[in-house]
């Protein structure tokens, strides 16, 4: 017999903290993170079993800046502003995995 437990978004997000994963990932970006997973869940159908540490191995959170210094194959040379740095980089992650535009944060899967 299983037991199952409908999440909500604060659990999900305590649940993270209770793990003393609580710092991998901001507040939004925790809660963004919830909002897809519970999207794809309908999508497919499915539940899908929360594992943090999973997710964690799963998912990045960077900043702006901490993208381009890691992805040095993105091109902002023409770029004008924060915000066309920003347009190249999401166009850059979405070519490769899954983004998602946290405003100051991109949340994205590793590849």
């Amino acid at each position: 017999m299983a037991i199952a437990q409908e999440l909500n978004e604060s659990y999900f997000i305590d649940r993270f903290r209770e793990m003393g994963r609580g710092e991998q990932f901001t507040y939004e970006g925790l809660q963004a993170l919830y909002e897809h997973l519970e999207q794809l869940s309908e999508d497919m159908g499915e539940d899908i079993k929360l594992d943090v540490i999973g997710l964690c191995c799963d998912w990045y959170e960077s900043t702006l800046k901490q993208v381009l210094a890691e992805y040095d194959d993105i091109d902002v040379s023409e770029c004008e502003d924060d915000d066309a740095k920003r347009e190249a980089v999401l166009e850059y992650l979405n070519n490769e995995t899954t983004v998602i535009d946290c405003g100051d944060t991109f949340l994205y899967a590793a590849f």
